[in-house]
């Protein structure tokens, strides 16, 4: 019992995230034309950002970002060489129209592997300036 303890507590340490996550598939139930911006608020919750362009329309975006560690980084000397994070970037775009309508929406995923320590840097790569 207490192995196991131990192993979920390691396993929560190296892990955080961030915002709303938005499955394309919940993009789906929304209309065009027909949805409006009251009504995705209240399928998703309030959204991490607004915005109002200058010709009245309205604009709402979900952003969802997670980080883990690798498990290498906790290890004393392989983490110096194998350490770094693996991450999570989704944002769902929701446009509105004058009538408050939803006119469009985009989704984008992106995934990143950060390499720390010794391992980190690439051969023969320029360090940034100072």
């Amino acid at each position: 019992m207490k192995r196991t303890l131990v192993l979920i507590a390691l396993a929560l340490a190296g892990c955080a995230s961030s915002g709303t996550q938005v499955q394309d598939s919940a993009l789906t139930k929304f209309e065009k034309g027909v949805t409006t911006e009251a009504d995705v608020v209240k399928a998703l919750g309030p959204p991490q950002m607004t915005t109002t362009q200058s010709d009245g329309t309205r604009s709402i975006a979900y952003l969802y970002t997670q980080a883990q560690a690798k498990g290498a980084t906790f290890i004393p000397i392989v983490g110096l060489f194998a350490g770094g994070a693996t991450g999570q970037m989704n944002t769902v775009t929701l446009n509105f129209d004058h009538e408050g309508k939803l006119a469009s929406y985009q989704s984008s995923n992106s995934v990143t592997d950060v390499k720390t320590g010794i391992g980190g840097s690439q051969p023969g790569a320029t360090p940034p300036p100072k």
